[in-house]
């Protein structure tokens, strides 16, 4: 791949950032996502987006949180990772382990 070619297409962060907002994860909440580990595949449920109350007027969006819910034999350390949807592709987030459900781990995102 040549360097024209690499500035012509959006990285995976650029597309985080550009595109994600609390409506188009709202919208998916429910839905299945897919952690992308190199070749190992870890499906996960979105089970939460909520709207943070911090928002200044000089802030381009509104601060949010979604929350995944890993299986249950699965764990992960905090990190950024590619997470993709069937509708919406693959982005590039931070993710942090929380409080496990009864259902097992989950995954909380923050965006502000």
């Amino acid at each position: 791949m040549t360097d024209s070619n690499k500035s012509s297409s959006p990285t995976l962060e650029q597309q985080a950032i550009d595109s994600l907002s609390f409506e188009l994860f709202n919208d998916l909440v429910s839905s299945t996502f897919v952690l992308n580990l190199g070749e190992q595949k870890i499906e996960m449920e979105l089970v939460e987006a909520s709207r943070l109350g911090n928002q200044r007027d000089n802030q381009p969006r509104a601060g949010f949180v979604i929350m995944f819910q890993l299986p249950r034999e699965f764990q992960l350390a905090q990190g950024n990772y590619v997470v993709s949807h069937a509708k919406i592709g693959s982005f590039a987030i931070f993710l942090v382990p929380v409080m496990p459900s009864e259902w097992g781990p989950r995954l909380e995102a923050v965006f502000n």
